[in-house]
């Protein structure tokens, strides 16, 4: 498996922060990552190398990840989602239950389990790309 910070990296074959080389395994599952550390809210592009029993190699297509935050000081978002408040607005009938709102008015429970939780934003200049980071 090749991983790297770059997708031109993992299109010319250069695993840059990881190379896994040839790994025999009968649970191809089992492989870990061991490469470089990985750094919070970073893209980062992978391959595999497969080796079939000719002595043949091939290359699946390249695929990419987004890390997480990783470091808790890195943390700056505040949670939505608490409590009961007022009254939702509901102009398409969307919420067909009864429900209950948080007090901020960003999440909304209705049913057994479902929750919809909603946050407005401004933003001073247009956005290219956002990540959202949920926890349950």
């Amino acid at each position: 498996m090749l991983v790297a910070d770059k997708g031109k990296d993992i299109l010319s074959g250069q695993g840059t922060f990881w190379d896994s080389g040839k790994i025999n395994s009968s649970q191809p599952a089992t492989v870990y990552y061991k490469g470089k550390p990985l750094s919070s809210n970073h893209t980062y592009y992978w391959k595999v190398k497969i080796w079939e029993k000719q002595g043949q190699t091939v290359y699946s297509k390249p695929a990419h990840f987004t890390t997480s935050i990783l470091d808790s000081q890195l943390w700056l978002a505040s949670w939505i989602g608490e409590g009961i408040g007022q009254e939702p607005v509901n102009p398409e009938g969307f919420y067909q239950e009864g429900m209950e709102v948080d007090t901020k008015g960003d999440s909304i429970k209705y049913g057994e389990n479902s929750l919809l939780i909603r946050k407005e934003y401004e933003f001073s200049k247009p956005v290219a790309k956002a990540n959202v980071h949920i926890c349950e």
